[in-house]
């Protein structure tokens, strides 16, 4: 009899797990949410994922203008944005335990990160569909990815070299708002990014849709570091985040000639000389920072390039953000290679976006914290050697804060205040019952906190709930079986997402009655 119920637990283990399997499916589905099998390495996971267009995201301005192939004569063809959505939502195994955040392209497949947290190990796994990237990888550095701007007045400026219109210059008003109670007030920093043909063509399958959605994803993950970061170290996230303003994508030889000239040519450029390029173009006046997504590959195996402002106060290249125009070019600008020196190889969405964050960090002020003596600044975003293995590589070191800190005192007069909720910027905010920032942090700094997109934002009971709903949690604790029942109150703001805190057994946390 014994040995009768040890051969028929696997089979009834299974049919469990089957049986919750089918019935997230049938969940998911019928409340709009697409089932998709997302691969990520070795392991795969099925993913409850909700679609939200661009238009509607925190990280995309009022006036958000996709521009194809822009010339001096003319704007370029005005692209529509309904139809460019991203993708948020949570693993299926265990809908309160995970976030997923990407984007699926044309191919059917999703791309993008999942974050693992509390019950079901603190992870970020990075999307790969066709199994092409080894973690082992050396993909370049980082050492010599500042560059030096032509000594020059602050102030000295001219609009001669060539561009997209001739536009006047960026305007640093900045309007006295009156604060909303509640809204921790963000300081925004705009962007203008370039998809250059070879980007458009190897990295984005000639897809318009696909590039916007890997651009703008890349974006999403330097954002929600730079929101988590507290730069003054005051003990509150400071809350400075991104949003874009310009997306021009060069489809065409002659454009791309136009702007690159005869650099392009070969599979492998100088990044310096590309970046120099690159800021060339008018309309980076009217933006905190320019970024240029590029299909080649840098020489020196280098993965970026930018100006860094001189905020920071060690001295070194004037630029960064904010920096006025000056000898027909504007040096609030940076560059990302997505080739390496082997031929067919692509630099992986997850380090590419590592390096657009470190990258910015440098417009930002700081600088490589193996400059530093002190120990405690090592293995973080702003060190020289890409790694997706180091632990706190989402976050800055307290040598990269205290720089990119004098800068924002100084230099950020370009930055706009907004007063918008914002999920995952680590402060509870009004409707939110809690706020653990990061994916990666929620774990340990509030485990009974669910990350944004994760299962509790839009499940009640087991059913979903319209995307965009504030949930406050009921005290209503239950045996460890029912782990994965919800009972919560819903109270619509038109809010895009909150986090929500799961009323359930934790471990080892009480639960506080609200």
């Amino acid at each position: 009899m014994i040995l009768l119920l040890f051969m028929l637990f696997p089979c009834f283990v299974e049919s469990i797990d089957l049986s919750r399997t089918e019935r997230t499916d049938k969940i998911c589905s019928s409340y709009g949410y697409q089932i998709l099998d997302a691969k990520f390495g070795q392991e795969k996971h099925l993913l409850c994922l909700k679609m939200q267009s661009i238009e509607s995201t925190a990280l995309t301005s009022r006036s958000l203008v996709i521009l194809l192939d822009p010339s001096d004569e003319h704007k370029g063809h005005d692209f529509s944005l309904t139809n460019i959505t991203m993708a948020y939502g949570f693993p299926v195994e265990d809908p309160n335990a995970g976030s997923a955040e990407g984007y699926i392209g044309d191919d059917h497949h999703f791309y993008g990160v999942l974050h693992l947290v509390a019950f079901i190990g603190n992870r970020t796994l990075h999307a790969d569909p066709y199994g092409k990237n080894d973690a082992n990888d050396f993909f370049g550095d980082l050492k010599n990815d500042r560059l030096a701007t032509p000594k020059r007045p602050r102030r000295e400026y001219s609009q001669y070299g060539v561009g997209f219109d001739k536009l006047s210059y960026f305007t640093y008003n900045i309007e006295e708002r009156k604060r909303q109670p509640g809204i921790a007030r963000a300081r925004i920093c705009d962007l203008l990014l370039l998809a250059d043909k070879e980007f458009y063509e190897k990295d984005a399958n000639a897809s318009l849709n696909h590039v916007v959605r890997r651009m703008m994803h890349a974006v999403a993950q330097a954002d929600i570091i730079f929101r988590n970061a507290d730069f003054n170290e005051d003990g509150i996230p400071d809350n400075v985040g991104f949003s874009v303003k310009y997306i021009l994508v060069l489809t065409s030889d002659e454009t791309n000639d136009r702007v690159f000239g005869d650099l392009t040519k070969h599979r492998t450029v100088d990044g310096r000389n590309y970046l120099m390029r690159f800021a060339r173009l008018r309309r980076l006046s009217e933006v905190c920072l320019g970024v240029a997504f590029s299909g080649h590959a840098f020489e020196n195996r280098t993965l970026g390039l930018s100006f860094t402002s001189l905020g920071g106060g060690m001295g070194g290249a004037a630029g960064g953000l904010c920096d006025r125009r000056a000898y027909g070019r504007s040096f609030n600008t940076l560059a990302i290679a997505h080739a390496t020196a082997e031929v067919s190889a692509r630099v992986p969405e997850g380090v590419a976006a590592l390096t657009l964050a470190h990258e910015m960090g440098h417009s930002f002020g700081a600088h490589h914290d193996d400059n530093f003596p002190n120990p405690d600044c090592r293995g973080y975003l702003m060190g020289s050697q890409s790694s997706v293995a180091c632990p706190h590589r989402f976050e800055f070191s307290k040598c990269s804060k205290r720089l990119i800190s004098a800068t924002l005192s100084s230099m950020s007069y370009c930055l706009a205040h907004v007063d918008r909720p914002y999920c995952g910027n680590g402060i509870v905010e009004e409707g939110e019952a809690c706020d653990c920032g990061l994916p990666s942090h929620c774990s340990y700094r509030d485990p009974c906190c669910t990350p944004r997109a994760g299962g509790a934002l839009v499940f009640e009971k087991g059913i979903p709930i319209a995307y965009g709903t504030i949930f406050k949690g009921l005290y209503n604790p239950r045996p460890p079986m029912f782990m994965h029942e919800y009972d919560v109150t819903v109270s619509v703001r038109g809010r895009r997402a909150v986090s929500a805190r799961r009323e359930l057994p934790c471990r080892g946390v009480r639960l506080a009655r609200p």
